[in-house]
């Protein structure tokens, strides 16, 4: 339990909460939104504590992982600034990234 010594009640409560939970339906669950979510609130929990990881991540040295990660400094962006839902579910667009997908296929 000490290494949740910094957490309150609530965000211990929340991260239990999410472990238990059970997806009904794979098709509609956005696990993407769900990890962007959590860590939001940490970031807002923690304040001046939350540190993202430095960059020389994947042989690359200039690049937060974060953004290396995601494509993009777009999620992060929307972390720190606190932005809507709407903005996160922007981000995930199938639409583009199946049309990305027949631009590149070789069959």
């Amino acid at each position: 339990m000490r290494l949740f010594a910094f957490l309150n009640v609530k965000v211990l409560h929340f991260l239990i909460f999410l472990c238990i939970t059970s997806v009904t339906n794979k098709r509609i669950f956005k696990r993407r939104s769900v990890r962007s979510l959590v860590i939001r609130e940490f970031y807002n929990y923690l304040e001046v504590n939350f540190e993202w990881r430095n960059p020389s991540f994947e042989y690359n040295y200039t690049q937060l992982p974060i953004d290396i990660i995601n494509g993009s400094n777009k999620l992060k962006y929307w972390i720190e600034n606190n932005e809507d839902i709407d903005t996160l579910a922007s981000f995930d667009s199938l639409y583009d990234y199946k049309l990305q997908l027949n631009e590149i296929k070789i069959y």
